[in-house]
């Protein structure tokens, strides 16, 4: 593949200081330079980028204050004003998940037209969603599509640069490597260079690398269920390290299953590189402040009272096993309710009870945005989490995420509808859905032997072996479903990814990620509350072809790893 690129450039009469090379994701940008670097030790470098990363380089400019910014803490605000403006008020917390969703997809799909172009595709894109829809629920979600597509048309997107004149001078040869899943945008920036630009599919290259390898082993191992299946894959991971077979790549296919398979080998002092992390909302962090809002509602009952103070430091609140003795006792229901019936014999649970409504009574009313920030900032500092969060990775990117951190809650200042008083359940919900929408990656030692990412990226990585779990029918499906509510004509005509171009690229997935030199493939026969469970398709078609690999790939099960 850098052969290539070297070669096409010398054919074209191209310095290669000059070459930009499109990775499909970020972090092959430093393997690609190290590998080139090691192949050409000599000789001059080209650039390689995301699309992205490379607009940022060239100066781009963040989205405005009303534009969609792919930053939930900002466009759902943005976005509430939108439907209230277009006259959805009523029906604005219904349609703004949905909306935020199709605004994401449809993002992606306008940043990949011309700027020159733009104008007729939102004619076309325009009639596509105007078609008439029967049923309240359907036509709530055309109009959140038609209220998306003209936010993200009124966005100039940051990589509108690359299309500049100034840019294609300075760039004579453009090439894009092809992951799995296409890239509108990288097509749609080859089509602009026209006779500079070059395509070279991964799959095509690394498939042809890895038919000319040695023999293969595939291990399969079919586990009693969820605890038993990472038990297992972590005993495979730590087998492949004590053969020396590192780097081992550990494929995140299902969010609980990696987390504790990693924490399995954490608890046995393996360091492990997390490339994909997992939804903030899933940390102790984002609970903790879950567990706050929920306990100050107005009809908060007794038990998220206690779920709250019971994560507060122990000095803070030191008559709470009094307080949780005399509420279960006592066995009502509502917070409200209870306090009507304080204890006067043990004044130390009468005198919890009175700080517990002073905090929570902070949360009465309604507020702007950042006026809630404050309050809650405030209760954090009160209650003495606010040093713990700050101390912990992802409780900091809870903090930062929710702007809660000094300054932060500028970058919500201006924003339509920054001004707009909202509820406590409104708040509420605006958290819930920026911890949903962001990630946490830990710090890691960038020379840890364990890899986590996803199965798509294993993609032109070099490593040893793979171990690869959750491979039942629910979790590794054959064909995934597509995201979004769109329907199938509208996804062939925007060109929004398909059920078949799904499968096709899950399939292409699976078959680099079996070609590894040494592969242990796990699934679960049963779910939670004992539900049984098949290997995937994938798994099943791959114990049908090991007969006919040739020698090349040996599949058996194991019993054990």
């Amino acid at each position: 593949m850098l052969t290539r690129i070297a070669q096409a450039a010398q054919q074209r009469g191209v310095h290669l200081s000059s070459v930009v090379v499109l990775v499909p994701y970020a972090q092959l940008m430093a393997q690609a330079r190290e590998q080139w670097a090691a192949h050409f030790a000599d000789g001059f470098m080209p650039r390689f980028e995301t699309t992205r990363n490379w607009a940022t380089a060239l100066g781009a400019e963040p989205a405005s204050h009303t534009g969609f910014r792919l930053d939930v803490a900002c466009d759902a605000l943005t976005g509430r004003s939108l439907l209230e403006t277009a006259g959805f008020g009523s029906q604005a917390d219904a349609m703004l998940g949905l909306m935020l969703e199709m605004a994401q997809q449809l993002s992606g799909l306008v940043a990949a037209v011309a700027p020159a172009e733009r104008a007729q595709w939102a004619v076309a894109a325009r009639s596509l969603l105007d078609a008439p829809l029967a049923g309240d629920a359907l036509r709530l979600e055309s109009a959140a599509a038609r209220v998306a597509l003209e936010w993200v048309l009124a966005t100039e997107s940051p990589t509108d640069v690359l299309f500049g004149d100034g840019v294609h001078n300075a760039t004579p040869m453009l090439v894009a490597l092809e992951g799995f899943h296409p890239d509108p945008l990288a097509a749609s920036l080859l089509a602009h260079w026209d006779e500079g630009g070059l395509s070279i599919p991964l799959d095509d290259v690394f498939s042809a690398v890895a038919s000319n390898a040695p023999d293969q082993r595939v291990a399969l191992h079919q586990a009693l269920d969820a605890e038993d299946e990472a038990q297992r894959a972590a005993a495979c991971v730590m087998r492949h390290l004590s053969l020396g077979q590192v780097p081992v790549a550990l494929a995140a296919t299902d969010r609980a299953l990696t987390r504790r398979v990693v924490a399995l080998l954490v608890g046995e002092g393996v360091p492990v590189k997390d490339e994909n992390g997992w939804t903030l909302s899933t940390t102790r962090a984002a609970a903790q402040i879950m567990l706050i809002l929920r306990a100050a509602a107005w009809h908060a009952s007794s038990d998220d009272v206690l779920d709250w103070l019971k994560h507060l430091p122990a000095d803070t609140v030191p008559a709470l096993p009094q307080l949780e003795r005399w509420l279960r006792g006592l066995g009502t229901r509502q917070w409200m309710q209870a306090r009507r019936n304080e204890p006067q014999t043990q004044p130390e649970v009468v005198a919890l009870c009175a700080q517990v409504d002073v905090w929570r009574s902070g949360f009465k009313g309604s507020r702007t945005l950042t006026e809630w920030l404050l309050v809650l900032r405030a209760q954090l500092q009160q209650t003495g989490l606010w040093e713990s969060l700050n101390a912990d990775q992802a409780g900091a990117r809870v903090l930062a995420e929710l702007r809660l951190l000094d300054g932060l809650e500028a970058d919500l200042q201006g924003l339509g509808g920054s001004d707009r008083r909202m509820t406590l359940a409104q708040f509420t919900n605006w958290a819930n859905e920026v911890m949903e929408a962001g990630r946490f990656r830990p710090d890691s030692d960038s020379d840890a032997p364990v890899i986590v990412l996803p199965m798509p990226q294993l993609l032109a990585r070099a490593f040893a072996a793979l171990v690869l779990p959750g491979c039942d029918e629910k979790r590794m499906l054959a064909a995934p479903e597509p995201p979004g509510t769109w329907t199938r004509a509208q996804r062939e005509a925007l060109g929004l990814p398909t059920r078949e171009a799904l499968e096709h690229a899950q399939r292409a997935a699976w078959r680099q990620a079996v070609r590894m030199p040494h592969v242990d493939i796990l699934w679960r026969t049963s779910d939670e509350g004992g539900e049984p469970l098949l290997a995937s398709p994938l798994v099943l078609a791959l114990e049908l072809d090991a007969g006919g690999a040739k020698g090349r790939m040996i599949a058996c099960r194991a019993t054990c790893p």
